[in-house]
């Protein structure tokens, strides 16, 4: 340092600056020092405590589901899930290929799932939870930036058979169909809770401390027969490969206790495997596809007959010609049976013999016995999506209404309204409603 005119300041000057510079700096050093304490010591405390410690949920067990005699239908496994933090797992993409196969992807998907989001900080890499025994495999490999989270999968030991009734269950445990969706408050239970410590790789750097404690979900016991169950399925399928139909539905009822033993649908889909959930496989089509039931009505119309007093089993009913016009409509049968009696009219399935004897009813009075036995409202089975069909109020019937319902035309049903309404018959005209659980 020098003055303007050349000469250099004395040493001990020099001296003295320099020690006044530090006696400044270390004074505003530590007036922060004390103002981070004082001021800012609780906000900064909080801060450091939110990124190194945080409320994670503790996984519960959902409740198993059992059919009536104890056999398993549904359990939750302890299944794991796979993340990734993009910037440290960027070093080990000469391995993502070993990656993929351990986990049953593709070549490229890990490319395709991670690049895109490279600046984010944490990425599932796999869109199933998987198997303990896969996921040790992984830890194995020892690779940077994976990380893994402990969950519960469902599993449905008998797969397609039963796929319907029970639905599934997703990746987070909650219900998604059938009765895993209809009763899922009651199966889900309700998860712990515990604050754990991670330092800046996520890894745990002290004991957790315990919340709350996990309430698992309670079991569920079913109606159903799964020995039935799996001969109606068997059953089924069969005939929908002999008829090359499209789809069938079946279900099994208990008539006095409307406890419904199997209930079944073609096609039909594996819950335990994603890729087979389509949803024309998924729908449950006994309760929510409806079709007009043709003949199967007759019986319901005889029942209305006979209940009002104008005909008996015997009762006689001229079919001749075997065709009968209402109108400018005209009803037949498929050859002329000539003189029936009622009883002979359901054995016979005889539409014009069905026609003659329900135009002698009201309409309020095939209307009154549909209604009574099922049509027209739901099962009482209250699964999602459950159609109720159609059945017109009789005001609003046309003029050829009457006879078209009573052989089963202009209504809509489901196989369970129709399984309903037939138990109403086997059970002495009792009306119970269905129930599966």
């Amino acid at each position: 340092m020098t003055k303007s005119n050349g000469q250099t300041l004395p040493l001990k000057f020099r001296q003295k600056v320099v020690v006044l510079t530090f006696v400044v700096a270390s004074t505003i050093l530590i007036f922060k020092v004390i103002e981070i304490q004082i001021t800012d010591g609780e906000f900064l405390i909080k801060k450091g405590l939110q990124q190194y410690n945080k409320i994670e949920k503790i996984p519960t067990t959902r409740g198993k589901i059992f059919d009536r005699n104890g056999e398993l239908l549904a359990i939750s496994v302890e299944s794991e899930s796979i993340y990734v933090r993009p910037k440290e797992f960027l070093e080990e993409r000469n391995r993502w290929g070993h990656l993929e196969s351990l986990i049953g992807q593709k070549e490229g998907y890990i490319t395709h799932r991670v690049l895109p989001r490279r600046d984010t900080t944490f990425i599932y890499i796999q869109p199933r939870l998987i198997a303990p025994e896969i996921a040790a495999q992984v830890r194995s490999l020892n690779f940077k930036g994976v990380g893994f989270e402990r969950q519960f999968s469902r599993f449905y030991p008998h797969k397609e058979e039963i796929a319907h009734v029970l639905g599934y269950a997703g990746d987070d445990h909650k219900g998604q169909e059938g009765i895993e969706l209809l009763y899922d408050v009651y199966l889900r239970g309700v998860p712990g809770r515990q604050k754990v410590y991670r330092d800046a790789k996520k890894n745990i750097i002290r004991e957790p401390e315990l919340i709350t404690v996990p309430s698992p979900g309670q079991d569920l016991t079913l109606t159903i027969d799964q020995r039935v169950q799996h001969v109606t399925f068997r059953s089924l399928r069969k005939a929908v490969d002999d008829h090359d139909a499209d789809a069938g539905s079946m279900v099994i009822v208990d008539v006095q206790t409307g406890e419904v033993i199997a209930m079944t649908n073609q096609p039909s889909f594996n819950p335990n495997s994603r890729s087979s959930m389509v949803p024309h496989k998924v729908r449950n089509r006994t309760l929510t596809d409806t079709f007009e039931p043709g003949s199967t009505i007759k019986p319901f119309t005889v029942a209305a007959v006979i209940s009002a007093g104008l005909y008996g089993p015997e009762s006689r009913i001229d079919t001749s010609p075997g065709s009968f016009r209402l109108g400018s409509y005209v009803i037949g049968d498929q050859k002329n049976h000539g003189v029936l009696t009622v009883r002979q009219i359901l054995e016979k399935s005889s539409n014009v013999g069905a026609v003659k004897i329900s135009l002698d009813l009201s309409p309020e009075a095939i209307w009154e016995i549909l209604n009574c036995v099922g049509f027209g409202k739901a099962s009482g089975l209250m699964f999602p999506g459950e159609s109720s069909g159609r059945l017109k109020d009789f005001p609003f019937w046309h003029s050829t209404e009457r006879a078209t319902l009573s052989y089963g035309y202009g209504m809509a049903v489901t196989t369970s309204q129709l399984a309903k309404a037939y138990s109403v018959i086997a059970n002495g005209g009792w009306s119970v409603p269905l129930r599966v659980v």
